[in-house]
């Protein structure tokens, strides 16, 4: 049996293991934030065609991964120290790498929500209800009616 050739169509690809080298050199100037996009456009390329190259060759995926570590701890450290515009570089951090806001709220009560909830089948909606989902407030209730002028 004969093997067929195939030979590869298309534009051959501009990645090189050079490409590496040009991004730890990005990543080791503090002048500038790094990003995936300021590479990409350093190199004449689209985006989409970096991470390409990230999925099939894992040095320069590790490359990138250090990219973005380091655009992270840039961020970080600059608008800690206000050298870059705080709030853009919270927003940054919070779009690219997943920070979050938090809202920690502590509350000296013991809340049972198990008493609260009655589960309804979808055969049981159909059928009018007996009981009452929502027990009664231990809490005064608001008057829906207008509240009367004092007058003195």
């Amino acid at each position: 049996m004969e093997k067929k050739i195939v030979k590869k169509t298309g534009r051959p690809s501009k990645y090189s293991p050079l490409m590496i080298q040009k991004v730890y050199e990005m990543v080791y100037d503090d002048s500038e934030c790094p990003t995936v996009e300021q590479f990409a456009l350093d190199q004449g390329v689209n985006v989409d065609t970096v991470y390409e190259w990230a999925k099939v060759y894992p040095p320069f995926s590790d490359a990138l991964k250090n990219l973005k570590e380091s655009q992270k701890n840039y961020l970080f450290k600059k608008g800690l120290h206000n050298k870059v515009n705080t709030p853009m570089a919270i927003f940054a951090l919070k779009a690219l790498h997943g920070w979050q806001d938090r809202v920690y709220i502590k509350t000296d009560q013991n809340i049972d929500l198990s008493s609260r909830i009655n589960v309804v089948h979808y055969e049981d909606s159909k059928k009018p209800m007996k009981k009452k989902l929502v027990p009664e407030a231990p809490f005064k209730t608001l008057s829906t009616e207008p509240a009367k002028a004092n007058r003195i």
